[in-house]
């Protein structure tokens, strides 16, 4: 089965945590989220394998990432989907 990169899927449950500070967003339908307000250090941002789609495979689902006051950070979850072949039989014709 070949594995192909995702466009982008919604409805995904992303987490950052940094200590006890934790928030959740759904990935928009671009497959886009974003976090505002994050104080600055080290946050882990993750996303749970197992709620992907069940065709769905993620290389990796935790970064690390360190935040600079009034900084941006980037990170990006390489999604791919397994495409299944698929075989179209001829109808069967029954005599009777």
């Amino acid at each position: 089965q070949d594995l192909v990169p995702t466009e982008g899927l919604g409805g995904i449950l992303v987490e950052v945590r940094q200590g006890d500070r934790v928030y959740r967003r759904m990935t928009n339908g671009n497959g886009e989220f974003r976090f505002a307000g994050l104080l600055p250090g080290t946050w882990t941002v993750m996303i749970d394998p197992e709620a992907l789609p069940e065709n769905a495979s993620i290389a990796e689902s935790r970064y690390t990432l360190e935040v600079k006051p009034s900084g941006e950070a980037k990170v990006e979850f390489r999604v791919e989907q397994r495409i299944r072949s698929m075989r179209m039989l001829a109808p069967l014709k029954v005599g009777g």
